[in-house]
């Protein structure tokens, strides 16, 4: 846990530093940085939801974006926009390991890891996601014992 703490705002100024090289050092340069990770985000719940209906994708990131919070939030360079769009892509890979071959399932298993970390790093939440994939991978075991 201390380690963490002391290692977090190295790892978030390494990835703030991509995303300035990239978008530039500007404020300017942070809000469109902000804005296509929100974007990337609406992406993400539609992919998420599309899963269940492909109705629900749609409402899902139609609300999502018109939600108030994304138009003031993208204004102001946080570490939220990263991290949750890291997340939604850590489930999107586990669902993908899920319904893959054993070769390709270990690599979506590893990208999974790879960008929940990487989401830790912008927002140290990373353990709240963990304990919603434990739950849904017990609930999945205790379905197939009762089979």
């Amino acid at each position: 846990m201390y380690q963490q703490m002391i290692f977090h705002p190295i790892i978030m100024a390494f990835i703030m530093g991509i995303i300035a090289n990239i978008f530039g050092t500007t404020v300017l340069g942070f809000q469109i940085a902000n804005a296509i990770m929100t974007s990337l985000i609406a992406v993400m719940v539609y992919i998420t939801g599309r899963y269940f209906k492909e109705e629900y994708g749609i409402i899902g990131a139609l609300m999502f974006s018109l939600y108030p919070s994304n138009f003031i939030m993208t204004q102001v360079t946080t570490n939220q926009h990263g991290a949750t769009l890291m997340y939604l892509l850590s489930f999107h890979m586990i669902k993908k390991a899920l319904e893959s071959c054993r070769f390709i399932q270990a690599a979506y298993a590893l990208a999974a890891g790879i960008s929940l970390a990487i989401g830790n790093f912008f927002h140290p939440s990373a353990i709240v996601c963990i304990l919603a994939i434990s739950f849904f991978c017990i609930s999945i075991l205790i379905s197939l014992h009762k089979d």
